[in-house]
C-alpha cells in the first residue's frame, strides 16, 4: 500500500510540475519575455527585500532621532488622519505605513526589468514591446511614487503629501494616455513605424510632463474626485481601445487590476474610518493599500503589455 501511495504521490507532484511549467511558458508568451523569469522578477525582489530589511535596522538605530523638525505639516501631520498612531519625534513619523511604500520599489524595477528585456524587440503587435521606453516611463513613475509616498508618512510634511500626491496621479494618468495613443494609432490605421512612433513620442513628452503638471496643481484638485474620474478613463479608454483596434487582449489582468483596486479602497476607507485599526499594530489597512493600488497599476500595466493587435 505504501508503494502504492508513493507512485500516486510522484504522479501528483509530476502533473502539477508539468502544469507549472506549461502556466509560466504560456504567461511569458504573452508578456514576451525573454528568457527566465528570475530575469524580470528576481532582481527587484531582493533589492526590494534588502530594502525593507535595511531601512528598518535604520529606523531602529535612528528611530528618535527627528530631521522634520520645522517643516511645514501635511494634513495627516495636522490631524490623525490614519489609523497608525503618529510618532512625531521619530524618524519615522508613520513607520509602517512608511516602509510599507518600498512595495512600489519592487512594482518600479520590474517595468525596468520589462524595458531591458524589450530593448531591441522588433514586436509590431504590441506599441508598449515596440516602444520600451513606456515601461522606462512606468517604472520611473513606479519609483517616483516609492520616494513621494515614503517621505509623506516618514515626514508627515506638506511638501511630502505633494510628492505623493503627484506620483500617485501620475501613476493612476499612465494607462490613460497609453491608451489614447493606441486609439490614435488605431484610427489612423498607422501600419509605417514612423507614423506610429511619432504618435508614440508624443505620449512620451506628455508622460515626462505629467508629474509635473500634477506637482503644480496638486492643491487645486480634490482627490476623492480626481482619482475616480482618473479609474474611470481607465475602464473607458480600455474599451475603446478593443472598440478601435481589434485584437486579442487578456482581460484576466485588468480584471485582477480593479479586484485589487477595489479591495484597496475597501481597506483604505476601513482605516481612515478606524473600523479596522490598531495604533500601535505591526498591520495597517493603509499600509496594506499601498501594497495593493501599486499591484493594481501594476496589473493594468500587465493587461496593456499584453495586448496583441492586428492593425500594427
Amino acid at each position: 500500500m505504501s508503494g502504492l501511495f508513493y507512485y500516486l504521490r510522484t504522479f501528483l507532484n509530476s502533473k502539477s510540475d508539468l502544469y507549472f511549467y506549461n502556466t509560466l511558458k504560456r504567461l511569458k508568451s504573452i508578456l514576451y519575455i525573454n528568457g527566465k523569469f528570475s530575469k524580470i522578477i528576481g532582481v527587484p525582489a531582493v533589492v526590494t527585500l534588502l530594502s525593507v530589511v535595511v531601512t528598518s535596522l535604520i529606523y531602529m538605530i535612528f528611530q528618535y532621532v527627528n530631521p522634520w523638525q520645522g517643516m511645514e505639516l501635511g494634513v495627516a501631520g495636522k490631524f490623525e488622519e490614519f489609523c497608525e498612531l503618529n510618532r512625531m519625534n521619530e524618524l519615522f513619523r508613520e513607520p509602517v505605513n512608511t516602509i510599507s511604500n518600498l512595495a512600489f520599489l519592487f512594482y518600479g524595477a520590474v517595468c525596468i526589468a520589462f524595458y531591458r528585456n524589450d530593448l531591441n524587440k522588433k514586436i509590431r503587435s504590441n506599441l508598449l514591446v515596440e516602444f520600451p521606453e513606456y515601461s522606462l516611463i512606468m517604472g520611473i513613475f513606479f519609483l517616483y511614487l516609492a520616494f513621494g509616498s515614503f517621505f509623506y508618512h516618514a515626514s508627515l510634511t506638506k511638501i511630502g503629501q505633494h510628492h505623493d500626491m503627484a506620483a500617485t496621479y501620475s501613476v493612476a494618468t499612465f494607462p490613460v494616455i497609453f491608451n489614447a495613443v493606441q486609439i490614435l494609432v488605431g484610427i489612423g490605421n498607422r501600419k509605417s513605424f514612423s507614423a506610429r512612433k511619432n504618435i508614440a513620442q508624443i505620449g512620451f513628452f506628455i508622460l515626462l510632463i505629467t508629474p509635473l503638471f500634477f506637482y503644480a496643481v496638486k492643491w487645486k484638485l480634490n482627490a476623492n474626485i480626481a482619482l475616480p474620474i482618473i479609474f474611470s478613463l481607465i475602464f473607458i479608454t480600455s474599451l475603446l481601445t478593443q472598440k478601435f483596434i481589434s485584437g486579442k487582449s487578456y482581460p484576466v489582468f485588468l480584471l485582477l487590476g480593479f479586484i485589487s483596486l477595489a479591495t484597496a479602497f475597501g481597506l483604505w476607507y476601513a482605516d481612515k474610518n478606524n473600523f479596522w485599526c490598531n495604533p500601535y499594530g505591526f498591520l495597517q489597512g493603509h499600509a496594506v493599500w499601498h501594497i495593493l493600488t501599486g499591484l493594481a497599476a501594476f496589473f493594468i500595466y500587465l493587461y496593456l503589455r499584453s495586448e496583441r493587435k492586428k492593425l500594427f
